[in-house]
């Protein structure tokens, strides 16, 4: 974390780094990541679920099973919000970096161009040289970053989902192999690397618990961004945090490749 504090230290950055703006909206991003965690951490833990929310299965008690309890809360509004804005930054960040490595003449129009392939990439791009927004050294610079899918498939799944329908791409999921019940304030790996959505219905969960019915029952739910396939059933705040770490690292090539960058023109 040493390299992206370093970048993202906007405060000792004067007001005509060109950078600035880039490093300002990747902050804000890693910032609304303690947020989310909140949110998500209000909406599965604080309430727990009691015996009058048991499911009521004669067939249950007759094999020997444990009861089962339903979740009916979908994803949290401010959850969604608060994803959407980091999502937003973080790709805005990037034009931020395009604007102020280009020399062409409508630089203030420049973005950081990212293809659904490399052929895509590379016609957007000759396109945007064409239009006076990008120079070829900041095409170049692009270019080694590889932003399309099949090449670092995290830029291009931060595109898809800048302009994906915002209300569709929350999910609720859990850790592949856990518990399916965690109790009182049992930690919860979220590091685990394979997530996986609940079973059924989307707004109902069913999963066993204690033979206590009684006992206060917290579950490791989490929640991840849907239909992107390089990062789906992925926790949001981990996959947040590691685009804002390489989009860290991009600004800090950015700035070793182009030492006469200029700030974007207003």
């Amino acid at each position: 974390m040493a390299s992206i504090t370093a970048v993202l230290d906007v405060a000792n950055l004067p007001p005509t780094d060109p950078f600035l703006g880039a490093a300002l909206k990747t902050k804000w991003a890693c910032q609304h990541i303690k947020e989310i965690d909140a949110s998500i951490f209000e909406t599965f833990f604080a309430g727990g679920y009691k015996a009058d929310v048991l499911i009521k299965d004669s067939n249950l008690a007759a094999e020997g099973k444990p009861p089962k309890f339903r979740y009916v809360n979908r994803v949290r509004e401010d959850t969604l919000i608060l994803s959407t804005y980091s999502i937003h930054n973080l790709r805005s960040a990037l034009d931020h970096v395009a604007c102020a490595i280009s020399t062409a003449p409508n630089r203030k129009e420049a973005s950081f161009v990212i293809g659904e392939d490399a052929n895509e990439f590379e016609r957007v791009a000759a396109k945007r040289q064409k239009e006076g927004r990008l120079c070829a050294d900041a095409i170049d610079f692009m270019r080694c970053l590889k932003p399309y899918k099949g090449g670092d498939d995290r830029l291009w799944a931060l595109h898809r989902l800048n302009i994906m329908d915002k209300h569709r791409m929350l999910i609720l999921v859990e850790p592949r192999g856990q518990k399916r019940a965690i109790f009182d304030n049992s930690p919860v790996d979220y590091s685990a690397g394979d997530w996986e959505t609940f079973e059924g219905r989307p707004d109902f969960y069913t999963r066993p618990l204690p033979n206590n019915p009684n006992a206060e029952t917290r579950t490791a739910f989490s929640v991840a961004f849907d239909k992107v396939e390089t990062i789906e059933n992925q926790p949001l705040t981990i996959v947040i945090a590691n685009t804002a770490t390489l989009i860290a690292k991009i600004i800090g090539q950015a700035r070793k490749c182009f030492p006469n960058a200029s700030p974007p023109p207003i």
